[in-house]
């Protein structure tokens, strides 16, 4: 398929970009051109293998009845479940979703917006690949988008794109972080630590941010806020630093069962206060993986109180197909986020709440 726009065709054919459009999505009879120079126009576009974009589909006013799904991350149940919600508004209403797994490789996601905006998808659905906390860009999507006239609804989730143009569904990430912060200064806690993995997204990367400076601008000094980064969930060989700290800020709840036995030889673990960023799906699986981790009966674990912040990954479907229905229901419209919440349960005296047994 050739990699040229509707003017890049046009000027090869000698002619406009709205004479292509006639040609290429029209019936001759409707075309308003000459047989010969409808022919001549088709059959150039077969001989360099061009098809017409979403530019050529918007200047007649037509829907391809496709919503594209551009998945950074790799196929988790996380990304499952988030394909279920937004599966269950379009399916209904009889529309199609093409679905780019990526594979957290920033390749690929390139080439998922050239192959998704060269197939002419009404809207793209963009949940960004993870990518080194301090080096993130998006030049690599920028490049691609440069090569398209013009460019249907992107709505990016997780807050996780620096390109103006995208629409955004993101939660309030800066006031989570700010809320644990005070939630823990409110328990008692003193020296304080976050918990992140080395490649990550830029939502945990601004929660970390209003935890941090959210402490700060409450007198607690610099240098009692540490920072550890894992190279993978569970990897322990970095959490040195936080030894004696009783406030936590973890960006994957899932991480903690395999920081559990290093944490209780750095900290009094029963004094911790922790903030745990989470999914509905992640919770349970916590709570499936914890006996594991604790190697303690199976049954508890060690914290003084834990705070979830919850996300609901099928809703988050739902809101962003719901989100992208409306954009294509009103082309052109500015660049704007909506908020989703999440849910915040507190467990005091977690060391015998019901949801670790």
């Amino acid at each position: 398929m050739s990699r040229m726009n509707i003017r890049e065709f046009a000027k090869l054919c000698d002619v406009s970009p709205s004479t292509v459009s006639r040609a290429l999505g029209r019936p001759w009879e409707k075309s308003e051109l000459s047989r010969a120079l409808y022919d001549r126009i088709r059959g150039k576009a077969a001989e360099v293998g061009f098809r017409p974009n979403f530019h050529a589909k918007a200047m007649l006013g037509r829907q391809s009845g496709c919503i594209g799904f551009i998945a950074g991350y790799k196929m988790s149940f996380a990304v499952g479940t988030l394909l279920e919600g937004i599966s269950s508004v379009l399916t209904p209403l009889g529309k199609n979703l093409s679905i780019y797994p990526c594979r957290n490789q920033r390749d690929l996601e390139a080439e998922a917006f050239d192959t998704q905006l060269y197939s002419g998808v009404d809207a793209i659905i963009y949940l960004p690949c993870l990518q080194p906390f301090n080096r993130y860009d998006a030049d690599h999507i920028r490049g691609q988008l440069d090569r398209h006239s013009q460019l249907p609804p992107v709505i990016t989730l997780y807050s996780g794109s620096e390109i103006a143009a995208f629409h955004q569904l993101r939660f309030r990430d800066y006031e989570i972080g700010s809320r644990a912060a005070l939630r823990q200064l409110a328990e008692g806690s003193s020296r304080f630590g976050i918990i992140d993995t080395i490649i990550t997204t830029l939502s945990n990367r601004e929660t970390a941010r209003g935890y941090r400076e959210t402490l700060l601008l409450h007198g607690v000094p610099a240098e009692e806020v540490c920072e550890v980064l894992l190279y993978t969930p569970g990897h322990e060989k970095n959490l040195a630093p936080l030894a004696g700290a009783d406030g936590l800020l973890c960006s994957y709840l899932i991480t903690l069962p395999g920081c559990l036995p290093a944490l209780s030889k750095l900290c009094k673990a029963e004094a911790i206060n922790v903030d745990a960023l989470c999914s509905t799906e992640t919770q349970s699986l916590f709570q499936w993986l914890l006996p594991a981790a604790t190697g303690e009966n199976g049954s508890r674990q060690p914290f003084r109180t834990l705070q979830l912040h919850i996300r609901d990954l099928f809703d988050i479907g739902v809101r962003s197909a719901e989100f992208a229905r409306k954009l294509i229901d009103n082309p052109g419209s500015a660049p704007y986020t909506e908020y989703l919440d999440v849910v915040s349960d507190s467990y005091e005296n977690a060391i015998d709440a019901d949801i670790f047994r």
